[in-house]
């Protein structure tokens, strides 16, 4: 993994652990009951996406 993946994928754990905190956030007043389980799919999506991206600029 080269330095720019491993800048990446920091960088996109960081905003994963930050929309996963807010959703917590919510779902502990209430507001987000039946939506956690969204947010956590969206997060892992959006991990995937973004290792998806860096892996293809790496090969390109």
């Amino acid at each position: 993994m080269d330095h720019l993946h491993q800048t990446l994928w920091a960088q996109g754990l960081t905003l994963a652990l930050g929309a996963y905190t807010q959703a917590s956030d919510a779902y502990a007043h209430d507001a987000l009951v039946n939506s956690v389980a969204l947010w956590a799919v969206l997060i892992a999506a959006g991990l995937v996406l973004l290792e998806w991206v860096v892996a293809r600029r790496a090969r390109g």
